[in-house]
């Protein structure tokens, strides 16, 4: 009742006399308030913060920078005086003593109507407590920013010390202002807590990827700053997911400032773009696959909220994905791998399907192609480069006409790789990516045309050769292996070089096949005599080709191949060998003879054997041993021999047999002595045939 009357009193007066006399009111209702309430209100500041400053003068000025707290006054009353106290005469908020607080407009100009409280450098805090007294015309309000206002009505009464908690006021944590506002305003302030700001989770509602800038732009809600340059928003936690639910993690992004509590834009290092296109292969929202794209921030993605992640339903949307495209390529004819480079390139989900392998055609010596066949696809790790390593069939093929290093086959055809459509099934199945020009291919390590070995058969006249490093000079034509560069040698040392048999196109990098001619096969079979490697003599067989044998093959090279080259013959038929001779028997004009087969039948089996006598020429024949010479001359001595004869012809003699004499049979007849009387001794007389070897 006191109060109010005095106060309505003082409300009758002129404004200067009116705030003057406010202190006096103060302390007067005051000194009645310690009597009658003072359990109620009395309550010990946490902080003091005016406590270290010295009762003076602060500023007179609207806008003042205290202890690192800034301080605006709005009003129509001119320029405010602002200053330290401590008297509680003029505000219970001091004791007299130790106790400080802020009184603004010590000077009572009166009018006004706000003061802005935020910090010096407007850097977010949260306000957990304040102490104030206040006079206004109406209510005063005290409003945090971005938040709901506290309301205190004074209708021109004094409001006493007000001490207020906003510890658990979730609008007071994190706020970079306070605004005191009410018409005709009388304030003085104690206790400000400032504490560092509690800040709302961060969250991420959607992104946007620029594949072709690399420009990540994401937008969301309550990202902050923390103090420092760079550093607001950490690149290196934030993952992608793209095509087939593959995931990457950047890793040299630069961080960034945050500008806006709602995106920020990260700009991809080139090693993260890379890496991000492979997954991002179709624009929009989803891949080629239909995987939808997300961007996941773990657990400290913004720097000021260490502990929040949020890592689902963030969609990407993609834009600028480039057409699959190649520039150049490599292939190194000796390990069948063909680098391609380019942009553009990106993944499907499977296994080894990023690149199909049968799409590629591959253009070399007289504009000649291949299409691979059985090449294994590929999968992408990078989106500008990938390999291939051809099968056997497929490197085997495309080396023949790849027969010179650089970019120029032999006869200055350009190598070049084309790739039709779908060749990279990761891009936007709707769209035609077709590269079949301008994709030039650098070729390497081709060997030179080398010889191994041959197979000849003198029956047919065929010889084949095999070695490595074979190519075509061109399709068209039979030029590829000239024939009358190559030189046979065999028995005795002797040589032949093919004259007119024709020279064949290649079809195998390994291997290829002579058909010699008539005049040919004579003129090798004469040297080759034997079947095996080696001729009759002994000579080892050899092939010699001579320089420009394969003039598929760079002409600035020496590819002469003379020596090292063996052939193996076979086919080759002769007349039999000797057989071996076995024991002559004699008899009435005729000799027994056997014998055995010889070592050798030339290649064709033996048709039959002829014995012969010696001297005389007498002879028999016949399939095999034993053999009767007849129409001998009984008493004449007898050597024999053994011929064989095949197909082919008959072959020489064994040697000589044993000597063997024919003879008749022999008899022997007795004259008939007559009677005789038992115990005595005739005489018999003898005639007959008996003969002799007048050499015993």
């Amino acid at each position: 009742m006191l109060k109010n009357m005095l106060t309505n009193t003082i409300n009758t007066l002129g404004v200067p006399t009116k705030q003057y006399c406010v202190a006096w009111l103060r302390l007067c209702v005051s000194i009645l308030f310690l009597t009658m309430m003072q359990p109620a209100w009395a309550v010990t500041p946490a902080d003091e913060n005016y406590d270290d400053n010295a009762l003076a003068d602060v500023a007179t000025s609207n806008l003042f920078t205290l202890d690192g707290v800034k301080y605006t006054l709005t009003g129509s009353g001119g320029t405010y005086r602002n200053t330290i106290e401590n008297s509680s005469g003029f505000s219970l908020l001091g004791n007299s003593g130790a106790d400080h607080y802020l009184m603004i407009d010590k000077n009572g100009i009166a009018n006004l109507s706000s003061v802005k409280i935020e910090a010096a450098d407007g850097s977010a805090f949260r306000l957990s407590g304040f102490s104030f007294d206040a006079l206004a015309d109406a209510n005063i309000t005290v409003t945090p920013s971005g938040g709901s206002a506290l309301s205190y009505t004074s209708n021109g009464l004094y409001i006493t010390q007000q001490n207020v908690d906003t510890s658990s006021n979730t609008d007071f944590q994190n706020i970079t202002s306070i605004t005191i506002a009410g018409a005709n305003l009388g304030i003085f302030f104690d206790d400000l807590n400032f504490e560092p700001a509690v800040l709302p989770a961060p969250t991420i509602t959607s992104a946007t990827y620029n594949a072709s800038t690399g420009a990540l732009v994401v937008t969301g809600t309550n990202f902050s700053a923390t103090a420092g340059a760079t550093n607001d928003v950490v690149a290196n936690k934030f993952t992608l997911t793209g095509e087939g639910f593959a995931t990457y993690t950047l890793t040299n992004t630069a961080d960034v400032e945050i500008s806006s509590a709602t995106s920020f834009t990260l700009t991809l290092s080139a090693t993260d773009r890379a890496s991000v296109n492979v997954l991002t292969n179709k624009n929009n929202a989803t891949s080629t696959s239909g995987t939808s794209y997300n961007l996941a921030g773990v657990a400290g993605f913004i720097a000021n909220a260490p502990a929040t992640a949020d890592l689902t339903a963030n969609a990407i949307t993609v834009s600028s994905v480039p057409l699959p495209t190649i520039s150049t390529a490599a292939y190194n004819a000796s390990t069948g791998v063909l680098t391609v480079s380019g942009s553009g390139f990106t993944g499907l989900a499977g296994a080894t399907n990023d690149i199909v392998a049968n799409k590629f055609t591959l253009h070399g010596e007289a504009g000649a192609s291949y299409t691979l066949t059985d090449t294994s696809g590929v999968e992408i790790t990078s989106n500008t480069s990938f390999l291939l390593t051809f099968s056997a069939t497929d490197k085997a093929a495309y080396n023949l006409i790849a027969n010179k290093n650089g970019g120029l086959s032999t006869d200055i055809s350009t190598y070049y790789l084309a790739a039709a459509d779908d060749w990279a099934a990761g891009a936007d199945s709707t769209i035609d990516v077709e590269d079949s020009s301008g994709n030039n291919i650098t070729v390497t390590n081709v060997p030179l045309p080398t010889i191994s070995s041959a197979l000849y058969s003198a029956s047919t006249g065929v010889l084949a050769v095999t070695g490595a490093g074979f190519t075509s000079s061109g399709p068209g034509g039979s030029d590829d292996i000239i024939a009358n560069k190559f030189t046979l040698r065999g028995e005795s040392g002797a040589t032949y070089t093919l004259t007119d048999t024709a020279s064949v196109e290649v079809t195998s990098g390994t291997s290829f096949t002579f058909t010699l001619s008539a005049t040919d096969k004579s003129g090798a079979n004469a040297l080759l005599n034997k079947n095996g490697t080696s001729s009759v003599d002994a000579t080892t067989y050899n092939l010699a080709a001579a320089e420009d044998w394969a003039p598929g093959a760079d002409s600035t090279l020496t590819i002469a191949d003379l020596a090292g080259n063996g052939i193996t013959v076979s086919n080759v038929f002769a007349a039999p060998g000797a057989p071996t001779i076995g024991t002559a028997t004699a008899g009435d004009t005729q000799v027994s003879v056997t014998f055995s087969a010889p070592g050798s039948d030339g290649g064709s089996a033996i048709t039959g054997y002829t014995v012969t006598a010696n001297p005389g020429g007498a002879s028999a024949s016949g399939a095999g041993s034993l053999l009767v010479v007849t129409g001998l001359t009984n008493g004449q001595a007898y050597t024999f021999t053994v011929t064989a004869t095949n197909g082919i012809g008959t072959g020489s003699a064994s040697a000589a047999s044993n000597s063997a004499t024919p003879k008749s049979p022999q008899t022997i007849t007795f004259g008939n002595p007559g009677t005789q009387n038992f115990g005595t001794t005739p005489t018999l007389s003898a005639s007959g045939n008996i003969w002799f070897n007048a050499n015993l």
